[in-house]
């Protein structure tokens, strides 16, 4: 299992990345909505918790759900009708404010695993949030937030236009999250599961990574194996002042004050 950082995204940063995946052109949603059918069909045989589900569609300028079930009076502030019209920033403000701009790293993170992932290898890859949610009670409780489908316009993977979310009650499993987490694991036929787990930090974005050599990378990769300046020196063959002067000069450059903050600036391997 790997466990890897995000940097949280704020509001304005979460609208701005999902205005970019919106279509331009949407289909009849009737004949979408009987794509989802295998997926409503099969829900209870795959939760572990009391659940809902909604179906949306990701229209401009402001997405709009189209379908619900399960116990949403239970697990939302609200019922089924006023949900249906509730915009998505409204739908964000039952999120735990903890918790939110976690849910909008992971949210945008998983689409940028699915935006580099063929279409047909989707199946493969299973994403779960994890966060808490007000429920009819106005109490915050612990939720995992799937997409079980996503319907991509034309097939053109950087842009999708309706999605199925599923919400379960994991708050059962309250004593094992201490805190907002995302866990994509990759299942595909003939190789080796393989579990990543993302966390967020209190590091606040910047607005560029700013550009870094071949070597810096190499650095910056070590680094976050938690190398020393010692044992990189030795794999990549050069002196530790080196190695030294390159840490520096990258502290300078992400305007951070520790190898760590570099790192999870950097995300390795995203």
């Amino acid at each position: 299992m790997k466990k890897k950082k995000l940097v949280k995204f704020t509001n304005q940063e979460f609208y701005s990345f999902w205005e970019d995946e919106k279509p331009r052109d949407l289909k009849a949603y009737k004949l979408i909505v009987s794509k989802f059918k295998p997926y409503l069909k099969n829900i209870s045989r795959y939760v572990h918790g009391e659940y809902y589900w909604h179906i949306f569609e990701n229209s401009t300028p402001i997405p709009k759900i189209l379908m619900i079930g399960g116990a949403v009076e239970k697990l939302t502030p609200v019922d089924k009708q006023t949900l249906l019209k509730t915009p998505p920033k409204d739908f964000f403000q039952f999120f735990h404010p903890d918790d939110a701009e976690s849910t909008f790293a992971f949210l945008v993170r998983m689409f940028e695993i699915l935006d580099n992932t063929p279409i047909s290898e989707h199946p493969y890859i299973n994403c779960t949030m994890y966060l808490r949610i007000r429920n009819g009670e106005g109490n915050y409780v612990w939720n995992s937030m799937q997409y079980p489908y996503i319907y991509f316009e034309n097939n053109n993977i950087k842009s999708f236009q309706y999605a199925m979310v599923l919400y379960t009650n994991v708050n059962h499993l309250a004593s094992t999250l201490s805190k907002p987490m995302l866990s994509v694991l990759s299942s595909y036929p003939k190789k080796e599961q393989e579990l990543t787990i993302y966390y967020t930090t209190d590091l606040k974005r910047v607005s560029k990574i700013p550009n870094t050599s071949n070597r810096e990378k190499e650095i910056i990769s070590l680094l976050s194996q938690g190398k020393s300046s010692k044992q990189i020196s030795d794999s990549l063959g050069i002196a530790k002042n080196t190695v030294d002067n390159h840490r520096q000069r990258l502290l300078k450059k992400f305007n951070v004050n520790s190898s760590s903050q570099l790192v999870s600036l950097f995300v390795i391997g995203e």
